[in-house]
Parts: C-alpha cells; sequence; structure tokens
C-alpha cells in the first residue's frame, strides 16, 4: 500500500520564487493539513521541518536538494542493478569497472577484484550476510572490508543496508577503530545497529517524508528498494 502524502503540510512557508523547479510539481499537496496527515503538528503550523528518528530537524528543500544531486549516482544504480541480473559478474568487466566507479573501490590487487567478483556470482540467487562475506574476505584475502562486504550484499539482497561513514553518522553509530583486535566481531555487531536504525527511521516521520518526495521526483522509483532511496537521500546531505 503506498504511504499517504506527507509533503503539503512542510512547504506551505516556502515562497514560489524560492523554490527548486522540481518543488513546483509537489505543490498541490501542500493543501493537506498537519491533522489531515496525522503528524505531530509544528510550532507555527508553516515549518518546512520535520524530525527523524534521531530527533534531528531535516529540512524538506534539503530531501529535495539531495534527491537532485543523487539523480546521477541513481542513475548509476540502476544500470549496475540491471547488469548485475543479466550477466556474470565474476568476468563481465564492463559491469566490473561501473560497480567498481560507483561504489569507489579502488587500489585493490588483482586477485582481490578476482576473489571479489567471483564469490559475488556464485552468490546469486542465495542468501550472503554481511557476517559471512566480511569473514570470508577477511580470511581469504588478508583485508578487512566492512564497507564493500556489505555492498556485496546489498547487490543481492536489496534491503540490505550499505556500510558508509555518512550514513553511520546519520544513524549516530560509531565506527569501530581499523586497529582493533576484535574490529570483525565489533563490525558485525555496528551492521546489526545500522539494520535496526534503518527499519526504524523508515517507520518515521523523515523516513516516509523522504520516501514519499523520492517517489514523486523519480519516475523509476518502483525499480529501487525503499532503503536504497533512503540511502540516496541520506548520502547527499552530510551530518556535520
Amino acid at each position: 500500500m503506498r504511504a499517504e502524502p506527507l509533503i503539503g503540510s512542510r512547504l506551505r512557508c516556502l515562497e514560489p520564487s524560492m523554490e527548486p523547479p522540481r518543488l513546483r510539481r509537489l505543490r498541490p499537496l501542500c493543501h493537506r493539513s498537519c491533522h489531515e496527515l496525522h503528524l505531530p503538528r509544528p510550532r507555527g503550523c508553516g515549518s518546512s521541518r520535520i524530525r527523524s528518528a534521531r530527533g534531528i530537524e531535516v529540512k524538506i528543500e534539503k530531501i529535495i536538494e539531495a534527491i537532485e544531486r543523487a539523480r546521477k549516482g541513481i542513475a548509476q544504480y540502476l544500470e549496475i542493478m540491471e547488469l548485475f541480473s543479466d550477466t556474470d559478474v565474476s568476468i563481465d568487466k564492463d559491469f566490473q569497472r561501473k560497480y567498481n566507479a560507483f561504489y569507489r573501490i579502488r587500489q585493490r590487487r588483482p586477485d582481490w577484484y578476482e576473489e571479489y567478483y567471483s564469490y559475488m556470482q556464485s552468490q546469486k540467487g542465495q542468501h550472503p550476510t554481511f557476517s559471512l562475506v566480511l569473514r570470508r574476505l577477511y580470511s581469504i584475502l588478508g583485508r578487512y572490508e566492512p564497507s564493500f562486504s556489505s555492498k556485496f550484499v546489498a547487490t543481492i539482497d536489496v534491503n540490505s543496508p550499505v556500510w558508509d561513514s555518512v550514513l553511520l553518522r546519520h544513524a549516530g553509530i560509531k565506527i569501530p577503530l581499523y586497529t582493533s583486535k576484535s574490529k570483525v566481531d565489533q563490525a558485525e555487531t555496528t551492521y546489526k545497529q545500522l539494520q535496526v536504525w534503518h527499519e526504524r527511521h523508515m517507520r518515521s516521520d523523515n523516513g516516509r517524508l523522504i520516501l514519499q518526495t523520492f517517489e514523486e521526483m523519480v519516475p523509476e522509483y518502483y525499480r529501487i528498494s525503499d532503503l536504497k532511496k533512503i540511502d540516496f537521500v541520506l548520502w547527499q546531505s552530510r551530518v556535520e
């Protein structure tokens, strides 16, 4: 079931001249009241802010700006996911090049790429966990790769979160020290915390606002999981 529109009461304070072009498409939703939306009535009722799962106020215009900045990445992601379904990723250099560029995988030895993509191909149709991939790469390649392990898993299961410093800061989750002897165990705990945070955030007012805005602005929204939609917005919204 599609979520009830959550945008209208958050945009009424914006002057038309201040609106980004895409925002004008959302203007018809502005006539819905806070009461109709079943949301806490903001002070003054004209606020363009909404609270996130952590209690941080996020402006609707910032969400829209983040989506605009994410458009290139959204197109890259959709192309990668389409290729993933149709090709043997263990040998398809075009897929590997685009995946490496999107996820910023650089300066790895040839055997690293060979193991990573061969293992990814072998896991199609399976349900690899973050812990399984993390420990395999650590065991075979001798590298601690929480970020690329999570992106591996999220490519196969689009409802799995990615480990990213920006997203972890949004969630208020501390990143384990790379020098820690127990960093692999700590990373597993951190990833579980990230999963819990995402589940809670998607149900929050801010999460629902991001999803509604994304679906109004991105025609291909139906090809992207709710979790990934939120990732695109949060990654473009830096936390100070």
